[in-house]
C-alpha cells in the first residue's frame, strides 16, 4: 500500500487549482503561467510515489490549522508522512454570524463584516497583542502534542512566516515577485519556490530528518 502524504498549512500550501477565484494573486499568477503550476505537495507526491492528501487553505490561522489535523487524525495510517506549515502567529479566529471560524489576519479585513459582537477595536487591539513571542511557545506545545501522538509518522514542521514558530523556517526561497520579474507583486512562493521547498522536504524525508520532530 502506497505512503500518503499529508499536507496541512496555509496559503503556501494550499493548491493553485483550489485556491483560484479567492485569491487575486493566485489567478494572477496562473493566468502568468499559462497553467495550474504544482505546490509541494504534489511535487513530492508525484516524485516519490505517494498518495496525497493537501488539507491547507490559504489565510488560515495556527488554530485552524492544528483542529485540521486532529480532525483527520483517524485517517493517517502509520509510517505516513506529515508535514505542517505553521502561520504566523499574529493571526487567529473567532466565530461569526453564520456560526462558522473565520480566520482574523492583521491588514485584511474581508471577513469582519460578518463578526456582528466584536468591535474593530478589540480586534485591533487582539491584534497587537498577539506579536508577543508566548503565541509562538503555544504553537511548540500543540507540536511537542502531535510528536507525541503520531510516533510512527515522520513529521515535518516548518513555517515560510515565523522564525519563533518553527526551528525550520524557509522563508528566502524564489518568491513570486521574483520568479515573474516583478510583473507581479507578491511573496508567496511560485512554481519555483516550490520546487525548492519541495527538494527540501525530499531530502529530509529520504535521511528521516529526526531533527524536525524536535522543540
Amino acid at each position: 500500500m502506497k505512503k500518503t502524504l499529508w499536507t496541512y498549512g496555509d496559503s503556501f500550501t494550499e493548491s493553485f487549482d483550489t485556491a483560484k477565484g479567492a485569491f487575486f494573486w493566485v489567478d494572477e499568477y496562473v493566468a502568468w503561467k499559462g497553467y495550474i503550476p504544482k505546490v509541494y505537495g504534489e511535487i513530492i507526491s508525484d516524485e516519490m510515489e505517494m498518495e496525497l492528501v493537501n488539507l491547507g487553505r490559504g489565510g488560515t490561522d495556527n488554530y485552524s490549522i492544528f483542529q485540521s489535523v486532529c480532525d483527520s487524525a483517524n485517517l493517517i495510517n502509520s509510517n505516513d508522512v506529515i508535514i505542517i506549515g505553521c502561520s504566523s502567529c499574529t493571526r487567529f479566529r473567532l466565530v461569526n454570524k453564520f456560526d462558522n471560524w473565520i480566520s482574523i489576519i492583521p491588514m485584511l479585513n474581508r471577513n469582519i463584516r460578518n463578526l456582528e459582537d466584536v468591535s474593530n477595536t478589540t480586534l485591533e487591539e487582539v491584534l497587537i497583542n498577539r506579536t508577543k513571542a508566548k503565541y509562538a511557545y503555544e504553537v511548540h506545545s500543540w507540536i511537542k502534542l502531535l510528536n507525541i501522538a503520531f510516533p510512527n509518522n515522520l513529521i515535518i514542521h516548518w513555517s515560510p512566516l515565523d522564525r519563533i514558530v518553527s526551528k525550520n523556517y524557509i522563508g528566502n526561497l524564489t518568491n513570486i515577485t521574483k520568479e515573474t520579474n516583478k510583473n507581479i507583486i507578491n511573496d508567496h512562493y511560485g512554481e519555483v519556490g516550490h520546487r525548492q521547498l519541495a527538494k527540501i522536504f525530499i531530502d529530509m524525508i529520504n535521511s528521516n530528518t529526526i531533527y524536525t520532530r524536535m522543540l
